[in-house]
């Protein structure tokens, strides 16, 4: 606010003339009174000038009874031209505790008298103004020597007042014994006009203003909690109806900052941009996020093509009425926010209430919580064009409503996001409880597969058995060297098929058992009869076997000793099978447990010099049955068991059921040790079978 003063040089001409004579100076001092602006309308003596009285221990009085205003047929109307005579005469009661014009791009013209009936010596009182949004005030301060001060103000000057750092309009007027003061002052407005004009003691408005501070502090409180509060929801859930609810109270936080004059009052005191065209940008904006937040909560667009389109349609002219702040602003842009108000609340009232009469899950929760809002900015819409009164609930009405509705929005979203864990977890149960029909399905599947292969092998053996025995009879016969030839392969084959028979009734016994037998063992004698057996069949295929065991590896051990025969037989048939030439390495280590002496960890390692196993191959090497090679256009002669067959560099036919590391997988299981392996394909493959084995004391020693 401004402050300048000026003082009427009146009263000296006329002291001048009464020096002339009596005549001629009367004559002269006629002339003068009716050509002096100051005086020409005898403030002092007018009759139609209401007076305001007050003494010492009233801490606040109104106004607005006593206030008569004059609507200026143009902008540019100084102080002088208010005080001439044709235009004092059109001064008008405003009827009421508070001057509500609604809206208005007018200059009004304001005055009354305030007198002081007290008996203190000197007095300070607060001349207030206390509705944040009105453009520029100018406020003069007139006495019966012809004075006058003048306080600029307004939102749209800077807040570089000496006298009151306020949020709304304030000037100081000191007052003696018995004193009257005229009070003049010119209000343009680009919105509402309304004005609430009190007469302050100095310190009463403090403790008024510190109140209300509070209550501020309080209100932007839970309006920052609730836009932190739902910023973590929209993080955690990540769904675009959040986002929209946090903009939306975002703007309507900072907007009602700006309206009611905290921004400009105590934080950004000279960027009169901010307090007018930010304030209906942000308007806009926050009716567009909330409009947005509506379509996608209440699903309006599947549900309600109508509303959703006329919410759209909305939604375009908000942005197009935001854009236009930017670029000019005017009483125009105050009526098309009105506008997008009002059609807002009615749109999304209307589809909120259709939601809830469908029985929307929270259509009617949601529906109470956006009447609350809709009705505030209604009132407070009608209150800004002049069709309701001023006083203290609708001057806080959009406090209120904003304050509730986004409390109960955010219940709303909560119970949103239980509702939507509630439905996880029940999905998630469903899937559970088929998940374990379909482990039951599955273990009933390979118990039945199990029951048939034991079936089956038993069936087969006695046949077999039979076949094996007249084929071995028949070979101490007479036979000529082509018949010989026959029996010899019908032998081979039919041991064979005595192979394949044994591995399918060890699988399925070993599938079904998963009991572990201890008993004291001796490895090295154990080993030494798979060396002596895996030896001759290397020799007889052309490969050289290894076979190495460390010195400190202990011969006497407790576990079960069929379950670790079985595993690396089948590791150094698979070996075999699929090395068509260099050498296969047994080797055997062990690695002390320090926690324990009485246990050991027992390293085999069965290494061959294939064409080795290639990275996807090794996902499923010990799903039982696999076909590996039918991945291949060529079967690789390194692939451990698939149910194909293999043709090696002699011709003969390498048959597989594909269930020896199926075998050995399901034995280290039961027996709590580890396979792995490790294959480079051109290079070979290691497989390393560690398992624990407790030491028998005595008989080592």
């Amino acid at each position: 606010m401004l402050l300048t003063r000026h003082k009427n040089t009146s009263h000296n001409k006329a002291a001048c003339w009464l020096l002339l004579p009596s005549k001629l100076g009367c004559a002269f001092l006629l002339i003068l009174l009716t050509t002096s602006p100051t005086f020409a309308s005898d403030f002092s003596t007018d009759p139609t000038t209401r007076t305001t009285h007050f003494t010492d221990t009233d801490p606040k009085i109104a106004l607005g009874p006593n206030l008569q205003y004059l609507a200026a047929k143009n902008n540019d109307w100084t102080i002088d031209d208010i005080l001439q005579a044709r235009n004092a005469m059109h001064f008008r009661d405003t009827g009421s505790d508070v001057p509500n014009l609604g809206l208005s791009a007018k200059s009004h013209w304001f005055r009354l008298k305030i007198k002081y009936d007290g008996t203190k010596e000197r007095i300070s009182r607060v001349f207030g103004i206390e509705f944040a949004q009105l453009a520029e005030i100018d406020f003069y301060v007139l006495d019966k020597a012809g004075d006058y001060r003048l306080v600029k103000g307004g939102f749209l000057r800077p807040q570089n007042s000496p006298e009151i750092k306020s949020r709304h309009f304030a000037a100081t007027l000191e007052f003696n014994p018995g004193e009257t003061q005229w009070i003049y002052f010119k209000v343009l407005s680009q919105g509402p006009l309304i004005l609430p004009t009190y007469l302050w003691d100095p310190e009463a408005r403090f403790q008024q203003q510190r109140s209300q501070l509070i209550l501020y502090g309080a209100y932007y409180g839970i309006i920052l909690a609730m836009f932190i509060y739902n910023l973590f929801l929209y993080l955690w859930m990540r769904s675009n109806s959040y986002l929209f609810y946090v903009l939306y109270i975002g703007c309507i936080g900072v907007g009602l900052s700006i309206n009611d004059g905290i921004l400009k009052g105590y934080l950004l005191e000279n960027n009169d941009w901010v307090n007018m065209r930010l304030l209906y940008f942000l308007a806009c904006a926050g009716i567009i996020s909330a409009m947005q937040f509506c379509r996608l909560m209440l699903n309006a667009k599947d549900d309600h093509p109508t509303l959703n389109n006329a919410m759209l349609v909305t939604m375009a002219y908000g942005a197009f009425t935001g854009l236009l702040t930017l670029v000019h602003i005017s009483i125009i842009n105050v009526i098309l926010v009105t506008i997008l108000i009002v059609a807002a609340a009615l749109t999304t009232l209307i589809t909120s209430a259709l939601r809830m009469y469908e029985g929307y899950r929270g259509g009617g929760f949601f529906c109470f919580a956006w009447s609350i809002l809709c009705i505030s900015f209604l009132v407070f819409t009608l209150l800004n064009i002049g069709l309701l009164p001023f006083n203290s609930f609708t001057a806080n009405v959009q406090y209120i409503g904003s304050a509730l509705e986004i409390i109960l929005l955010s219940f709303f979203l909560a119970d949103r996001i239980n509702t939507t864990t509630l439905e996880k977890l029940a999905i998630e149960q469903v899937a559970k409880e088929e998940l374990e029909r379909s482990l039951i399905n599955l273990n009933n599947s390979h118990r039945l597969k199990s029951d048939f292969f034991a079936t089956v092998s038993h069936e087969l053996r006695t046949p077999m058995n039979g076949v094996v025995g007249m084929l071995d009879l028949m070979s101490n016969t007479k036979l000529d060297k082509e018949q010989a030839t026959h029996v010899d392969v019908a032998i081979k084959f039919a041991r064979l098929m005595m192979y394949f028979v044994d591995n399918l009734l060890g699988f399925a016994q070993k599938t079904e058992s998963n009991r572990v037998i201890l008993r004291s063992f001796r490895l090295r004698e154990s080993l030494d009869n798979i060396r002596l057996r895996f030896l001759a069949r290397c020799h007889s295929q052309g490969l050289t076997f290894q076979y190495n065991i460390a010195d400190n590896v202990p011969n006497q051990l407790i576990g079960d000793s069929s379950r670790l025969q079985g595993v690396i037989t089948h590791l150094l048939d698979n070996a075999i099978k699929f090395t068509d030439h260099g050498v296969i390495n047994l080797n055997v280590s062990c690695t002390a447990n320090h926690n324990d002496h009485n246990k050991t960890l027992v390293n085999f390692f069965v290494i061959d010099t294939g064409k080795g196993i290639s990275k996807t191959q090794l996902n499923n090497i010990f799903d039982p049955f696999s076909d590996a090679n039918a991945q291949q256009e060529s079967p690789s002669p390194s692939r451990p068991d698939t149910s194909s067959s293999v043709q090696t560099k002699n011709g003969d036919t390498q048959h597989k059921l594909g269930i020896g590391l199926s075998l050995c997988k399901k034995s280290a299981d039961v027996m709590e040790a580890d396979i792995t392996i490790k294959s480079q394909v051109g290079k070979g493959t290691e497989v390393q079978f560690l398992v624990p084995l407790d030491i028998d004391d005595k008989e080592n020693n």
